[in-house]
């Protein structure tokens, strides 16, 4: 009897030390600090975060939102927290065994992804990991993200292994690399192209920007005024003088204005004092520069009709 009476306490032991030891560690995840990307970016490239963990199972993962139902009643915030410290405070009100914390980073076009894995008890960082990206936040949610939670965790799960995940990253970043030089090329290649466009009739004038073009080719200014007196209209050559009159005149006003309204700056600076004299000049400067830029465009505006009148004459010939 005492005999059957200790297999059973050696088995009641052995039942309570196994379900001791099957406990899974609590794990919480912070918001990770946003940097160069939204808040709202940050939180949802966090949440994938903790849903990759709960994936792996390696933790006992708690929820958001009991987070910050524990730390609202603490004064605690779960975002902002990115020190080791700071993390091992809220980890002993949250009673987790481990926290998880880092940044989400965009710095001219590149992701970078940096998190530590912190032991609440010790304070010890146990695992860090960096990763960086040149890519979407689709991206960084699809391979960096279950990457990142694998690494940290130091699991490997049938659907992917940490040294798949990271070859798969390195073959979107050459991807994405190769497509940023396709691009490039192709803009070197529109760059140097001339302007396409579809002339109204054969010999015409157009007008792209603030260039003027006969027959795909860009005409200096004397080829345009020989084109505009040989059309013998009368309307197209009074648009194109009055324009060149305007456009020349606002060189002279734009230049000048600049000049009165400089000398009146330094002179104010020499005096010390914005007398008459100072004043008169920065305004007729002013005066120059605003007269100087409506003339530039009023006369852009007739040698437009100018050409607009020869295209319309060539048309009937």
């Amino acid at each position: 009897m005492l005999t059957q009476t200790r297999i059973y306490l050696h088995f009641l032991i052995l039942v309570l030390a196994s379900c001791v030891f099957a406990q899974t560690a609590t794990i919480a995840v912070v918001d990770f600090d946003a940097r160069g990307i939204s808040t709202i970016e940050a939180a949802a490239l966090t949440d994938r975060l903790r849903n990759e963990l709960v994936r792996l199972g390696s933790y006992d993962v708690l929820e958001r939102a009991m987070m910050e139902k524990i730390l609202s009643e603490q004064d605690f915030q779960l975002t902002g927290c990115v020190s080791s410290e700071c993390l091992v405070d809220i980890g002993r009100l949250l009673g987790a065994k481990h926290m998880l914390g880092g940044s989400f980073t965009k710095i001219e076009g590149v992701y970078i992804i940096s998190s530590r894995l912190v032991d609440v008890e010790t304070g010890k960082i146990l695992k860090v990991s960096d990763y960086d990206l040149e890519g979407s936040l689709t991206d960084i949610l699809n391979y960096v993200i279950p990457a990142v939670a694998e690494e940290l965790l130091e699991t490997e799960i049938p659907r992917r292994s940490l040294s798949e995940s990271s070859q798969t990253i390195n073959d979107l970043q050459e991807r994405l690399s190769k497509e940023q030089n396709e691009q490039n090329q192709i803009r070197i290649e529109r760059e140097s192209k001339p302007p396409a466009y579809a002339p109204q009739t054969a010999n015409s004038i157009t007008v792209i920007g603030q260039s003027f073009y006969y027959n795909g080719k860009k005409l200096s200014e004397w080829r345009l005024t020989g084109l505009i007196l040989k059309s013998h209209d009368g309307r197209a050559i009074r648009y194109y003088l009055s324009g060149q009159f305007l456009t020349y005149s606002a060189v002279f006003l734009v230049a000048s204005g600049l000049v009165y309204f400089v000398t009146g700056i330094v002179g104010g600076i020499a005096l010390g004092e914005v007398n008459e004299d100072v004043a008169m000049m920065l305004g007729g400067g002013l005066a120059g520069l605003l007269v100087g830029t409506w003339a530039y465009k009023k006369g852009f505006d007739h040698l437009s009709k100018a050409t607009a009148r020869y295209n319309e004459v060539i048309s009937k010939r």
